[in-house]
């Protein structure tokens, strides 16, 4: 529903006119999803938030019901430190560590909001388009055998109120974190540009729009050649300052053209500058002012012909290679080798593999571009994690959220290679911290109150596609066809003990089959053999309830599927403590009797320290790479000083689906 209104006073005719469009859009069929509508806000629209066109939408509300409601502040859910990774993390002391967030970043921003005000010198997102479809990706396993899985899902049932909405939420926030000379840079393409571009000029104010980048993300060939309407292979990029006029922080982006040379090895078309030593082209004054053209003389970049025009010179540039290059300033046509689409780019690059996923060039440019050197890059739809592997190689420091675990995982194990790659530096920030929600505090975060578990209970059981029976004993809380289903709401893990109690309840109440939901797990769960876990005579199933479900407003649809058997044996022998990864795979998605039982792991390590609580930092790590698909079984890392031996040791696990364990293994001693 598009609609006019304005805060001037407008003339009863007119008035009358925009009351029969709102009539109209009042009859109209109610299962069409309501549009966002424009209105003109007043001002005087030259700069600053509050001036030119905005948008509405059925529920927009205030920008203040984003930090509150009407009780007071929202719960905020908070996040915990669970991963300290990199090069040497343990030895690590800097100030500032880098930071991957796993979670929804509506809450990510409300988490950093406060500590990171006015700190951020750049914040790149590639959000959802609006597209209505879930984007596919094929995982392959150690073993080379594909899982289809879901990266992310773009899909806004609630019509495109929904998706403008969100994006208006996170945007008010991110604002928010930007540095007085910071900038902000949109990806989007032609379903949400105009959106996008309304929303931002209602934020930021339109005086603050400084650029529309067009990026030809393909050639246009195949589908896009043969359809109905001329290919369309461009992406925009927009760009906003936070204050208006604001100097980019970083260097302005070129491009280079190699100078062919005549036969003496002279660039042609040039001519030589004996002051300056060095080649240069020429190009008529064009609008240069008056006191334009003096400053450039001054420079040295002036040549008058002998007819008494003005032309300005334009150096060439001596590569490394011994080749002449012309600079050229670049446009907002971004069509050039630096930026080519992600099928021309490396290996390397393309064997990450996930839906949407951005060229190193881009962001390269973008990076460079819009941050200074040591500047801070803030990525909060981060995918793949190509923000911050460029950001990490420019010596940026840099943030980044994603609710999606299949994200996360390809964005930690892209760093953890960067870190490699670099180890030994002094120059760039080596380590990374990971944080998930805090499990103690996710559900009074989600929950109105924040202490009611039925409503948390009810959305779980509705997901998992199980029905509430609110008779049954106060540990059986639904039906799934004919098997009894327990959802934990306690901030801790599962633990066995109560698996055990729930299954034996299930037996009195006549079920042969038990489901047991929850978010942790008691370690020694992890430990179930292939057979499962039977009780009473009753079969258990163990089932981690995805982030999506835990969280409402999580767009991320990944899968259920039961809790790993995970098999690790640890045992010291001569000052060093040897960890033996023997199996790790779970029903439903890799049979456990596969060739390879390591085939389902995408990265695990060893913390020798074993202290629970702390963030897990690995002494020793095996991940896959696409040039070794497969990890290490086994490894060795210094035991603990003879006066105090260490009793157990913690083993984190990640699946290639991006959910990741943490272990807590008793040192077995002779």
């Amino acid at each position: 529903m598009f609609c006019m209104r304005s805060h001037h006073r407008v003339p009863r005719s007119e008035r009358a006119a925009f009351d029969t469009i709102d009539d109209m859009a009042d009859t109209s069929d109610s299962r069409v999803p309501k549009r966002p509508a424009v209105r003109r806000r007043g001002g005087s629209g030259t700069g600053g938030r509050g001036s030119g066109l905005e948008l509405t939408w059925p529920g927009k509300g205030d920008p203040a019901a984003i930090l509150s409601t009407g009780d007071g502040p929202v719960a905020r859910t908070a996040f915990r430190c669970i991963e300290r990774l990199g090069c040497d993390a343990a030895a690590d002391r800097a100030s500032w560590r880098d930071r991957l967030f796993h979670g929804d970043n509506l809450d990510v921003l409300r988490f950093i909001g406060a500590e990171l005000a006015g700190a951020v010198d750049l914040i790149y997102i590639d959000p959802p388009f609006d597209i209505g479809l879930d984007f596919g990706v094929r995982v392959p396993m150690g073993d080379g055998t594909p899982i289809e899985t879901t990266a992310y899902s773009d899909r806004w049932t609630a019509g495109a109120g929904s998706h403008a909405h969100m994006m208006w939420e996170r945007l008010h926030l991110m604002r928010g974190l930007l540095k007085p000379s910071g900038c902000l840079f949109l990806h989007c393409d032609w379903r949400s540009s105009a959106v996008m571009r309304l929303i931002l000029d209602e934020i930021f104010g339109p005086a603050c729009f400084r650029n529309e980048i067009v990026w030809r993300r393909a050639p246009n060939l195949g589908r896009q050649a043969a359809s109905n309407q001329l290919g369309r292979v461009a992406e925009s990029i927009l760009v906003y300052s936070a204050r208006p006029g604001t100097r980019f922080a970083g260097v302005a982006p070129t491009r280079s053209q190699v100078v062919p040379e005549d036969a003496n090895g002279r660039p042609r078309g040039t001519q030589w500058d004996d002051e300056r030593k060095g080649y240069f082209t020429t190009a008529p004054r064009g609008d240069y002012t008056d006191e334009s053209v003096a400053r450039l003389r001054a420079q040295g970049r002036i040549h008058d012909t002998a007819s008494g025009n003005v032309y300005v010179k334009y150096f060439l540039r001596k590569g490394d290679d011994g080749r002449w290059y012309k600079d050229h300033p670049v446009d907002t046509i971004w069509d050039d080798p630096d930026v080519r689409p992600l099928r021309h780019c490396s290996r390397e690059e393309l064997a990450v593999g996930y839906a949407t996923q951005k060229p190193e060039g881009l962001l390269r440019r973008i990076i460079s571009w819009g941050s200074p050197p040591g500047g801070l890059v803030a990525d909060l739809f981060c995918g793949s994690g190509t923000t911050g592997v460029v950001a990490a190689k420019l010596g940026r420091r840099w943030i980044m959220a994603d609710a999606s675990p299949l994200a996360i995982r390809i964005a930690r194990s892209r760093l953890l290679a960067e870190a490699e790659k670099v180890e030994g530096a002094t120059d760039i920030v080596r380590t990374f911290d990971v944080f998930h929600p805090d499990p103690g505090r996710v559900h009074a975060a989600t929950e109105p109150g924040g202490n009611d578990a039925t409503p948390h209970r009810r959305r779980v059981l509705e997901a998992f596609g199980a029905c509430v029976r609110d008779s049954l004993d106060p540990l059986l809380h639904g039906v799934l066809v004919d098997d009894a289903v327990h959802v934990s709401v306690a901030p801790g893990r599962l633990e066995a003990s109560t698996v055990e109690t729930a299954a034996r309840a299930a037996a009195r109440a006549g079920f042969q089959g038990l489901h047991c939901l929850a978010d942790r797990f008691d370690p020694a769960l992890h430990r179930i053999g292939p057979a499962g876990l039977a009780i009473g005579g009753v079969s258990v199933r163990l089932v981690p309830i995805p982030w999506h479900v835990l969280h409402a407003r999580c767009a991320d649809r990944s899968p259920w599927s039961e809790l790993p058997h995970i098999d690790v044996v640890a045992r010291a022998d001569a000052g060093r403590i040897r960890v033996d990864l023997r199996r790790c795979s779970w029903r439903g998605l890799h049979a456990n009797d596969a060739p390879d039982p390591l085939a389902a792991v995408e990265w695990w390590g060893i913390d020798r320290l074993g202290i629970d609580g702390g963030p897990f930092t690995p002494a020793w790590q095996s991940r896959r790479t696409w040039r070794c698909p497969r990890v290490e079984s086994s490894a060795g890392v210094p035991d603990a000083e003879a006066s105090e031996p260490a009793t157990t040791v913690r083993v984190g696990v990640m699946d290639v689906l991006g959910r990741l364990w943490h272990l807590e293994v008793a040192v077995e001693r002779a």
